[in-house]
């Protein structure tokens, strides 16, 4: 699974004891098994096509969004549960919908974004979960971060000089 290729996607789909391997795609979903986003992006819509081969979604979503919501985490597997959950929002999981959304408003609400050195790791994984929810809000999660940003920077105005916010201004 860690590769991606898909044979276990295949295998998956083909297995006699699907619940048999619950455990183990549940595992990869809950750590990070990419290698490199930039090139490869995540392994959220990978890890989506292994909980469909293996017919209950359901039964994923709750360890799967309390990963998504509890402490803090490395940024790629913010950006791997941020993927499976849009996959499970865009299969109709209105649970997947709520807690994109409740996390987004665990950052907006801040009273300040996490860094380390250089980076902004808290601003980086609220910037990708924005992106994420054009795709299901479509103009109203821009007017929303657009707005929730611009707070965020009047309450705390200094340190803003890296490009924490770059992507979105891109994607939009």
């Amino acid at each position: 699974m860690r590769r991606g290729l898909g044979r276990s996607i295949i295998f998956l789909q083909d297995a006699d004891n699907k619940q048999r391997y619950r455990d183990i795609v549940l595992s990869c979903c809950l750590c990070d098994i990419g290698y490199d986003v930039q090139s490869e992006g995540t392994k959220g819509r990978y890890l989506y096509y292994a909980i469909y081969a293996l017919g209950d979604p359901g039964w994923f979503e709750g360890p799967v969004i309390d990963r998504f919501l509890s402490g803090r985490r490395v940024n790629r597997l913010d950006q791997q549960l941020t993927d499976l959950l849009v996959c499970l929002a865009r299969d109709g999981s209105t649970v997947a919908v709520e807690a994109l959304h409740v996390k987004y408003a665990q950052f907006a609400a801040k009273r300040r974004l996490r860094r380390r050195g250089l980076v902004n790791y808290d601003a980086s994984a609220w910037e990708y979960l924005a992106i994420a929810l054009l795709d299901i809000d479509g103009f109203a999660a821009f007017r929303r971060y657009a707005t929730d940003v611009g707070q965020y920077m009047l309450r705390v105005p200094e340190g803003h000089d890296d490009p924490a916010y770059d992507w979105f201004l891109v994607f939009c």
